[in-house]
């Protein structure tokens, strides 16, 4: 999976690196809260819904990039496994952070 590739698909496609705009054109719902950071960001794919922990110690934007790159991953590769799953994540988010200077 090549997730430069999708990642500029996808601001190509949708015309933008803005996260939430992508977010919200896409129809994925995000939910802002607050537990302990055991985690940052989780994606309920049953939902479409992302939550982002208030709580983490990094901005809520690279959390949102992670958790959309988990939903385009998710659509593009639906049976790949947990790693290979959270480094094509990871990847995505890498795209649109370095885009955005005001991470």
């Amino acid at each position: 999976m090549d997730s430069h590739a999708l990642a500029t698909q996808i601001i190509a496609q949708y015309g933008t690196t803005d996260v939430k705009h992508l977010a919200k054109q896409a129809g994925v719902k995000v939910v802002l809260q607050r537990w302990h950071p055991a985690t940052y960001g989780e994606f309920d794919r049953k939902t479409k819904t992302i939550f982002i922990n208030l709580n983490s110690p990094i901005p809520t934007q690279e959390i949102l990039a992670h958790e959309l790159g988990h939903y385009f991953v998710d659509l593009e590769a639906p049976n790949l496994d947990k790693d290979t799953h959270e480094k094509a994540a990871k990847a995505f988010a890498a795209v649109f952070i370095s885009q955005v200077s005001d991470f």
